[in-house]
């Protein structure tokens, strides 16, 4: 995941990811241990508050079962490009977005 995260964290994110999509619901932090082979709760405990800070993922105080990953859409760059429209052959308007990829549009 290119947010910046540590390798504990991505590994921690990419297994609730798949156990949420196997499952169909969030796992427990004892499922996690298990799962990764931590030994202590802790560990995946302070790695879910990790990523709740990065945005990677939310949960709503105080209720089990509530942990859901944010989409990872938002955070995306879009595909640099530029629009060139034509009338016929008359120049009608340029839409630069980023630096590359030129899409030219007669109408």
């Amino acid at each position: 995941m290119s947010m910046g995260l540590t390798a504990p964290q991505s590994r921690l994110l990419t297994f609730i990811k798949d156990w949420i999509a196997k499952e169909g619901y969030p796992l427990t932090y004892r499922q996690m241990c298990d799962g990764l082979g931590y030994k202590s709760l802790s560990v995946p405990h302070h790695l879910v508050k990790q990523l709740i800070k990065r945005g990677c993922v939310r949960a709503q105080k105080y209720m089990r079962g509530t942990l859901e990953i944010i989409d990872e859409a938002p955070h995306e760059k879009p595909a640099p490009r530029l629009v060139i429209n034509l009338k016929g052959n008359e120049f009608i308007n340029v839409e630069q977005i980023g630096d590359c990829d030129v899409r030219i549009v007669r109408t």
